[in-house]
């Protein structure tokens, strides 16, 4: 019984702290925590003058840094911009907005609005003072 109290002291020092509601994470993270302490100490052995398995805490930590270089850098989630600016656009003539049945996102601020414009049939949010159009 030795090996396996050895184990579960192991675990025990640094648990993998995952709060989720799903049955399964409990499990998961102390299959986890198992294996990193069984390939610790599988290291220690075979590298025993390894500055990175002098103690479960600094592995533990070189395989974060190892993981976090290697996918540690997120996709961007931006849009790339598709269409071109019109420049009618900003010309401060003939745009009418009016109150549209469906909502869409506004082209700025991507928030849901009601509102388009006339004149290019964009989707917008109006700002304070301009006339909303509704007999269209």
């Amino acid at each position: 019984m030795g090996g396996v109290d050895k184990m579960d002291g192991l675990i025990a020092l640094y648990r993998s702290r995952i709060r989720q509601r799903k049955w399964y994470w409990p499990i998961f993270s102390y299959l986890l925590d198992a294996s990193v302490s069984n390939v610790w100490l599988l290291m220690k052995r075979l590298n025993p003058n390894d500055p990175n398995c002098a103690s479960l805490l600094h592995f533990r930590r070189y395989i974060a840094l190892g993981f976090l270089n290697t996918y540690g850098k997120m996709p961007s989630r931006r849009r790339t911009a598709t269409s071109s600016v019109n420049p009618s656009q900003f010309d401060n003539v003939g745009h009418m907005i009016r109150y549209n049945e469906s909502a869409r996102r506004c082209q700025v601020c991507k928030k849901k609005s009601n509102f388009i414009c006339i004149k290019h049939f964009v989707h917008g949010v109006p700002f304070k003072g301009r006339l909303v159009q509704t007999n269209l």
